[in-house]
C-alpha cells in the first residue's frame, strides 16, 4: 500500500469503497486521453425540459418524501434504530443563531432515501431525475421538546453516525453544522462527511463567466439575461427563479462565479426552488408548518445532490482532493469553534496609543501639503476655509503628488504624463510599489520624498489602527477570543483557505500586535514548512539542480545566487541573498522581467534595473532549465490543443461534457478557466485561456501547498481524536502554517506530533526531496 493510500485510510476510509488507486498526480497526456463518454453540447442545442415530458421531476421526488415530527425520547429511540442501518444519511440543524457559544439547536433533520429496487440510487441513470417513485423520509428532531439529558443523548446518538466510517452522513456545510452539535456533545468527535456545498464548489473547478461572455452563456445554458445600467439579472425560466452569482469587478474582464448555497446548487443541479424565507424566522419560539417544511426541505435535496456530486467527482478524477477536503472539515470547525486567545485589555492600551500615533501621523501629512502651497480642489460639503487635504483620500493624494512633480521638475519631456528619474519611467500613482520606487530615488531635499515618507508612516499606522479595531469590535462576548470564519475553498478554485471576521491571516508581523495573540495559562505551538513553493516546484519540474541542492540541505536563495552569479555559495552576501529570494519566489510563478522588477522592490527592497532583472531572469532559467520546460508545457495549456476534459451539470442538459483550459495540482485538484477568440498574425481566428498566463503556473504549486496542508490538518485532527487530547487545540491555519494551543506540560509532545503529522503529509505528494517542518513552542504569537 502506498503512502498515500494509507494517509488517506487515515483520513477518509468510505469516499469511494470501490477505488483501487488513487491518483496523485495527472500527467496532461494521460488527461487527455480519457474517453470521451459524452457528447460536448453546441451552443444551439440546449435540450429543452419539453423533451422529457413526463418523466419524473424533482419536484416528484420532494412530493413523494414524508416527514415525521419527533417530540419525544422514545419516538426518537424509535427512530434512530431504523436510520442508524442506512448508508446514506441527509443531516442539517435549525439553530437560534449563528453563534454555536450563544445559540441553541431547535431541530435536527434527518433524512434517508427511499428507493424503488435494490440498485439504491435516486438519481436516474442521466442524472436529469429521480428514478420514478424513489423519494426520501424525513424526521425532525425537536429538541425544546427533551429535557437536557435527553438533548445530549439524542445528540450523542447523531454524532455515533457521524464518526461512523461505513455511512454517508451528508451534510452542507458541515462545518456549521458541527459546531452546533460539539457545543452540546462537549468535545470533538471524528468527522466521516460529505458536504454538498465543499463538493460543489470543488467540481466547479473555479470555472467563472466573464461579463463579456455572460449573454452568450446564459443563452447556451437557457437562462435569459436582463441588463439595467450596471444591474443584471439572470433567471432561470423553466424554474421560475434568479440565478444568484458573485462578480469581481477587480479583474479587468469582471468574473461572474457560480454561489454554493444550499439553495443555488439545487436550483442549478435539481431544478427546485429553495424558500429561504424562514431561514431568517425565529426559532426559539412557535414554529409554524412553513418553518417544517423548510427545515425538511433542506434535508430531503441533500441525497440527490450527493449521487450528482459524487457522479462528478469521480468523472473528473477529483477522489483524492475531495477525501483531502472532507477530511479537514472536523479541524476547520475546531478553529472556528475554539477561537483565538487575545488579550482585550493589553489591546486597549495599545489602541489608545495607536490612535495617538494615527493623530500625529496625519497632522504631518497635512502639514507637509500645506507648506508645499498646496490646496485641494473644491469637493462637495467642503467649508469656505477647509483647506487641509483629505488623508483617506487617494484622488487628493494624487493631486498633491502632480502638483509636486511639476514644481520639482519630475515629469518627462517626452511622455509629461510619465515621471523621468534618471533612466527610469514610471506612471504617477499612491500605489505601494510606485511609493517605494519614488522614495528611493529621490533626493533628500525633495519634497515629494518627504511627503511620501509620511503617507507611507500614516498609512502603516492607520493600518495597525484597522488591526486593532477589527480584533477588539470582535470578541466574542461568552468566550472573550476571536472566533474567524473560514472559507475552505475561495471561488477561484486555487483551494487555498481565507479567513474573515476577523481576517486572521493577516495579522502583520508588528510584535506588539502579534503579541496580543497569548493564552493566560496555556503556549501556542506553531509549524510551518520550509520552503515549501520551492519543494512544490521541485517535484512539478523534476528539476535536478533543485532536487540537489534541497537534498544536500543548503540554503536555496544563496545556491541560487551563487549559481546565477558564478561565484561558490560561500561568498554570497546578504544583499545577494536577499536579491535572489526575491527571483526565486517571483520567477517560479512566471513573472516577466518587467513584473520582478517591481515585485523585487516592493515585496523585498531590491532596486533593479530592468537590464538586471532580465538578466537576473536569464540566470534563473539556465540554473534551473526543467522549471523553464515545465513552464513551457504549461504555457501550451492554454490552447485548445492542450484543453481538458470537463465535466458539469445541470438539471436541463444533465452531465455535460466541456474543453477547457486547466491544470492539475499534485493531488488532483483541478482547476479551469472560459476561453476566448483571438486572431493569430496570420489573421486565423484561435481559441485560448481567458486571463493571466501566471495562473499556469502558481495554480499548480499553491494548490499542491492547499492539498498538502489540509492532508495534514485532517491527520492531525484525527489523531487529537484517537489520542483524547481534548487540552490541544487546532486554532489557526495560515497557507504553509498550522498554529495549536495547548498545556506546558504537553508542548514538546505536542510539536512533535504537529511535526510528524505536517512532513507524513508533505511526504504523500512531495517525493523526490526531503520536507522540512520547523516547529516552535510560544507563550505568545510574537515568538514566531
Amino acid at each position: 500500500m502506498s503512502i498515500l493510500n494509507r494517509l488517506h485510510a487515515e483520513v477518509f476510509s468510505n469516499f469511494n469503497e470501490n477505488s483501487t488507486k488513487i491518483t496523485t498526480i495527472v500527467d496532461s497526456y494521460r488527461f487527455n486521453q480519457i474517453k470521451k463518454t459524452l457528447k460536448p453540447q453546441a451552443p444551439n442545442q440546449t435540450p429543452t425540459p419539453d423533451k422529457w415530458a413526463g418523466t419524473p421531476s424533482w419536484a416528484d421526488y420532494l412530493k413523494k418524501s414524508t416527514i415525521s415530527l419527533i417530540e419525544t425520547f422514545p419516538d426518537w429511540e424509535v427512530c434512530f434504530e431504523k436510520i442508524k442501518h442506512f448508508k446514506v444519511i441527509g443531516l442539517d440543524t435549525e439553530t437560534t443563531g449563528l453563534d454555536p457559544h450563544q445559540s441553541r439547536i431547535r431541530f435536527i433533520q434527518i433524512a434517508i432515501p427511499t428507493y424503488v429496487d435494490d440498485k439504491e440510487k435516486i438519481c436516474s441513470a442521466d442524472f436529469r431525475s429521480p428514478r420514478k417513485g424513489s423519494g426520501s423520509e424525513v424526521f425532525i428532531v425537536d429538541l425544546f421538546k427533551l429535557n437536557q439529558l435527553e438533548i445530549k443523548q439524542v445528540v450523542t446518538d447523531v454524532v455515533s453516525m457521524i464518526e461512523n466510517p461505513k455511512v454517508f452522513t451528508i451534510f452542507h456545510h458541515a462545518v456549521f453544522d458541527i459546531k452546533m452539535l460539539r457545543s452540546v456533545y462537549g468535545k470533538r468527535f471524528t468527522c466521516h462527511v460529505f458536504d454538498t456545498m465543499i463538493a460543489s464548489q470543488l467540481v466547479s473547478a473555479g470555472y467563472f463567466v466573464p461579463e463579456d461572455q455572460l449573454e452568450e452563456w446564459c443563452l447556451q445554458n437557457g437562462y435569459r439575461c436582463d441588463r439595467e445600467g450596471n444591474k443584471v439579472t439572470i433567471t432561470d425560466e423553466y424554474a421560475k427563479a434568479t440565478i444568484s452569482m458573485n462578480k469581481d469587478n477587480q479583474k479587468y474582464y469582471r468574473p461572474y462565479y457560480s454561489r454554493h448555497g444550499l439553495a443555488d446548487i439545487a436550483l442549478r443541479h435539481l431544478g427546485v426552488v429553495l424558500d429561504k424565507t424562514e431561514q431568517k424566522a425565529e426559532w426559539s419560539g412557535l414554529v409554524s408548518e412553513e418553518m417544517i417544511d423548510y427545515a425538511a426541505k433542506d434535508v430531503m435535496v441533500l441525497i440527490p445532490l450527493f449521487e450528482i456530486m459524487c457522479q462528478l467527482i469521480k468523472i473528473n478524477e477529483l477522489e483524492t482532493t475531495a477525501r483531502i477536503e472532507f477530511s479537514c472539515i472536523g479541524a476547520t470547525a475546531e478553529i472556528e469553534y475554539v477561537g483565538m486567545p487575545f488579550k482585550t485589555n493589553k489591546a486597549l492600551e495599545l489602541q489608545a496609543q495607536v490612535q495617538k500615533e494615527l493623530n500625529e501621523a496625519t497632522l504631518a501629512l497635512v502639514s507637509c501639503v500645506k507648506e508645499g502651497g498646496f490646496r485641494p480642489k473644491p469637493r462637495k460639503n467642503r467649508k469656505a476655509l477647509d483647506d487641509e487635504i483629505l488623508v483617506q483620500s487617494n484622488v487628493e493624494l494624487l493631486q498633491f503628488m502632480n502638483y509636486q512633480a511639476a514644481m520639482e521638475g519630475l515629469f518627462s519631456e517626452e511622455d509629461p504624463d510619465t515621471i523621468q528619474i534618471g533612466s527610469d519611467f514610471i506612471e504617477l500613482s499612491t500605489q505601494k510599489d510606485t511609493l517605494q520606487f519614488l522614495e528611493s530615488r529621490l533626493q533628500e531635499d525633495s519634497v515629494m520624498k518627504q511627503f511620501i515618507q509620511l503617507l507611507q508612516t500614516f498609512r502603516k499606522v492607520k493600518k495597525r489602527m484597522e488591526f486593532l479595531d477589527s480584533y477588539l469590535s470582535s470578541i466574542n462576548p461568552e468566550t472573550e477570543r476571536l472566533h474567524t470564519s473560514l472559507q475552505q475553498l475561495n471561488p477561484k478554485g486555487v483551494g487555498r483557505f481565507s479567513s474573515f471576521k476577523p481576517n486572521m491571516q493577516q495579522v502583520g508581523n508588528d510584535s506588539d500586535i502579534r503579541s496580543l495573540f497569548a493564552p493566560e495559562t496555556n503556549v501556542l505551538v506553531d509549524a510551518d514548512y520550509s520552503a515549501i513553493e520551492m519543494r512544490i516546484m521541485a517535484q512539478l519540474s523534476n528539476d535536478p539542480k533543485l532536487i540537489d541542492a534541497f537534498k544536500n540541505q543548503v540554503d536555496i536563495h544563496k545556491f541560487t545566487a551563487a549559481n546565477i552569479a558564478g561565484v561558490p555559495i560561500e561568498e554570497v552576501g546578504k544583499d545577494q541573498r536577499q536579491r535572489s529570494k526575491a527571483i526565486n519566489f517571483g520567477l517560479i510563478y512566471g513573472m516577466s522581467h518587467e513584473t520582478l522588477k517591481r515585485y523585487s522592490e516592493s515585496s523585498y527592497g531590491v532596486v533593479m534595473t530592468l537590464e538586471e532583472a532580465q538578466a537576473s531572469r536569464d540566470g534563473f532559467f539556465r540554473v534551473y532549465n526543467h522549471i523553464a520546460s515545465w513552464q513551457d508545457e504549461q504555457y501550451r495549456k492554454r490552447y485548445s490543443e492542450q484543453f481538458l476534459t470537463f465535466h458539469s451539470h445541470d438539471h436541463k442538459q444533465g452531465l455535460s461534457l466541456n474543453q477547457l483550459p486547466g491544470i492539475r495540482t499534485l493531488a488532483g485538484r483541478l482547476r479551469v478557466w472560459p476561453v476566448e477568440e483571438k486572431i493569430n498574425r496570420w489573421e486565423k481566428p484561435y481559441l485560448c485561456k481567458v486571463g493571466s498566463i501566471t495562473e499556469l503556473y502558481n495554480s499548480p504549486d499553491q494548490g499542491s501547498g492547499a492539498d498538502i496542508l489540509k492532508l495534514a490538518m485532517g491527520l492531525l485532527y484525527n489523531k487529537l481524536v484517537k489520542n483524547g487530547w481534548d487540552d490541544v487545540q487546532i486554532i489557526m491555519t495560515i497557507h504553509d502554517e498550522l498554529l495549536l494551543e495547548c498545556t506546558p506540560e504537553k508542548s514538546e509532545m505536542v510539536k512533535h506530533l504537529l511535526s510528524e503529522v505536517m512532513e507524513k503529509a508533505a511526504a504523500a505528494f512531495i517525493q523526490v526531496i526531503p520536507v522540512e517542518v520547523e516547529a516552535v513552542v510560544m507563550s505568545d504569537w510574537a515568538e514566531k
